[in-house]
């Protein structure tokens, strides 16, 4: 028997009572549990990670800080590809300011290494508490374009699964000035402002005033960092990427849904 498990999401997605609920439901009876994992991490960090995730639905650190050892020189490795073959890798145009390098067998094999790496996977396990798998990985480049913003430039809910998890790694630095990731703490599925709902709009995109309020504000983050810098958030939250003013921002992504992944309908 089929069951329209979105009909159903959209109905509970009420309260935050209710959201509760529905997460239940997503973990007990439309996916498996699994038991929690220990990383290869200091404890402290380990504690850390798990705590601040759940609470605020993001998490950032140096890459080198999370990733085991034998895998502290992908991120570099992937990078140097990258700018010393920039004639060969093709790229497909995703939006007018955001290009998708098209990943050849040295890029894929990096981006397994990171994609498998064990304390990745535990926090990535940790956190979503059932049994999932690797959605999608990529690398971005965005551009400085003149024009209004538009599409992941604007704050939104990614609609892929009930929670999910997104792994963004800078391959350059960023400031606020080359399209920093941006997020509202606390508005996945199990935050604390989790019924907060703007998605109604056109496109399941929300217009900036909404967040012009203050509880809003204060839970804003503006992820600036060097080259490698590691940011774990659950997209279920609101999230953007800030536009460019300047330069290009180059970006590892890594998405991981539960085995029932829960898809918007288009």
């Amino acid at each position: 028997m089929h069951f329209n498990y979105y009909s159903l999401s959209v109905f509970l997605n009420k309260s935050r009572l209710l959201i509760k609920l529905k997460i239940l439901i997503w973990k007990y009876f439309f996916n498996t549990k699994i038991k929690y994992k220990k990383l290869n991490l200091d404890d402290s960090l380990s504690k850390e990670i798990n705590i601040n995730l759940k609470k605020n639905g993001i998490i950032f650190y140096n890459s080198n800080q999370i990733l085991e050892e034998k895998n502290n020189s992908v991120v570099q490795n992937i990078k140097n590809y990258i700018d010393n073959n920039s004639n060969n890798i093709q790229l497909e145009n995703i939006y007018e300011f955001k290009f998708n390098y098209i990943l050849d067998s040295f890029l894929k094999k990096q981006l397994n290494k990171i994609a498998n790496d064990k304390n990745i996977k535990g926090i990535v396990d940790n956190y979503l508490e059932v049994k999932n798998f690797l959605y999608n990985s990529s690398i971005w480049c965005d551009k400085k374009v003149i024009s209004s913003k538009k599409d992941t430039q604007l704050w939104h809910k990614d609609g892929d699964d009930l929670k999910l998890i997104k792994i963004f790694i800078y391959l350059n630095d960023i400031d606020e000035n080359k399209g920093p990731f941006c997020y509202i703490k606390s508005t996945h599925s199990e935050g604390r402002l989790s019924n907060v709902n703007f998605d109604s709009e056109t496109n399941f995109r929300a217009s900036e005033e909404h967040f012009e309020e203050e509880v809003f504000k204060k839970k804003y983050i503006e992820v600036t960092g060097k080259q490698g810098t590691l940011i774990i958030a659950d997209t279920k939250g609101y999230h953007r990427g800030k536009s460019l003013l300047e330069d290009r921002r180059q970006m590892i992504i890594l998405t991981y849904l539960s085995e029932r992944k829960v898809v918007k309908p288009s």
